[in-house]
């Protein structure tokens, strides 16, 4: 049901609101750049790659058939999951070369160190949560279920276990969200993370990303295949 994972995410924001403030997010100066600009565009990619996928399965398949994409698995699922470490990985070293090693070599010590406060531990707590919902779907319907295996050919048994029968329409994404948001929370206290834009990012950003991708799963899901 999309309403519990509604009200999850809002539970989470008022959370937040306790520990980032207002005038945090209303410094908007670095969000307003053609540099941040070009870190959202490349932190996209990722996620127009599923938006092909999941509007072209057969287009992705044939693809998968050839080089270079057959070289990343024998199945366009095994494809599909080596191009999603691949687009991780991209994420990362956009969002490191947006930040600079030095300001995040900083700001990792200085969190490390305790400087969140009490944020750290609710921000920690908000990552075990998401990370806790994203290996538990992965455990429950395999990479050809979270890699749109029917729309790929391959069979997915309808899962009625954790966390789908936690009430939760999208548990993945839902912890992503978590994920992203208490990794702001623990760097809510370092200057080069806010006035960069990173809090943003971070804050809205990846969460509005999870947005658009589950509205579009949820327009062409396979319930009714299911029924």
């Amino acid at each position: 049901m999309v309403v519990a994972d509604a009200v999850l995410a809002s539970a989470a924001i008022g959370a937040l609101s306790c520990f980032i403030s207002t005038e945090q997010l209303l410094r908007t100066e670095a969000v307003a750049t053609p540099h941040f600009g070009a870190l959202v565009a490349s932190l996209s990619v990722l996620y127009w790659v599923h938006a092909f996928i999941w509007n072209y399965p057969g287009q992705f398949a044939k693809l998968c058939r050839s080089v270079p994409l057959s070289l990343l698995g024998s199945t366009p699922v095994k494809v599909f999951a080596k191009v999603e470490i691949l687009g991780k990985i991209q994420q990362l070293g956009s969002i490191l070369a947006f930040w600079g090693t030095k300001n995040t070599a900083s700001a990792l010590a200085s969190a490390a160190a305790g400087s969140a406060g009490s944020g750290l531990v609710l921000g920690l707590g908000f990552m075990a949560l998401g990370q806790a919902l994203n290996v538990a779907t992965y455990a429950a319907i395999g990479d050809a279920g979270v890699y749109y295996g029917f729309k790929l050919g391959e069979v997915v048994p309808w899962c009625h276990g954790f966390p789908f029968n936690s009430g939760l329409r999208h548990p993945q994404y839902v912890g992503v969200a978590l994920t992203t948001w208490g990794i702001a929370l623990c760097l809510a206290n370092e200057p080069s993370f806010v006035d960069t834009g990173l809090m943003h990012a971070a804050t809205i950003v990846f969460p509005l990303f999870y947005v658009v991708m589950s509205w579009m799963e949820q327009v062409g899901d396979n319930d009714k295949k299911e029924a």
